[in-house]
């Protein structure tokens, strides 16, 4: 399977698990319970995923150290959406929608910190999805 495929995969299971997770918290679980239960599982597949591939580790520390920032970002910004499903009168949808565009903060930080392109293709793009986000908020 090609980058697409693992591309493909990747956004319909982060759409179901963070549309349960939005269940989870309709349904009496708490904020901080689910975001427990949830890193608690992500470890356990890490550990699986690790104990199967046996990948190296890292091969720099500057790239451990992002990579570990990362994980920090990462798990600061699932507390934060989860939170946020947990108040009252929460549009998890629009919630959802919202950090999905994530990716126009990846693409943006690789043009500015690693001076990657943006296609005009991949410029349209992003005013878009801002400016759709714009029309559900």
């Amino acid at each position: 399977m090609n980058w697409l495929g693992f591309a493909v995969l990747g956004m319909l299971f982060m759409g179901v698990g963070n549309f349960l997770m939005k269940f989870a918290t309709g349904y009496g679980v708490s904020s901080m319970a689910a975001v427990v239960i949830e890193f608690t599982i992500m470890f356990l597949v890490a550990v699986t995923v690790f104990a199967i591939k046996r990948p190296e580790l890292f091969h720099s520390l500057p790239g451990a150290f992002a990579a570990a920032a990362g994980g920090l970002f990462i798990g600061l910004g699932a507390l934060f959406i989860v939170v946020a499903y947990g108040l009252p009168n929460s549009h998890g949808g629009i919630a959802t929608a919202i950090l999905n565009t994530n990716f126009a903060i990846v693409l943006i930080l690789g043009f500015v910190v690693m001076h990657e392109t943006i296609t005009l293709k991949q410029g349209i793009g992003i005013v878009a999805l801002l400016g759709g986000i714009l029309l559900l908020i």
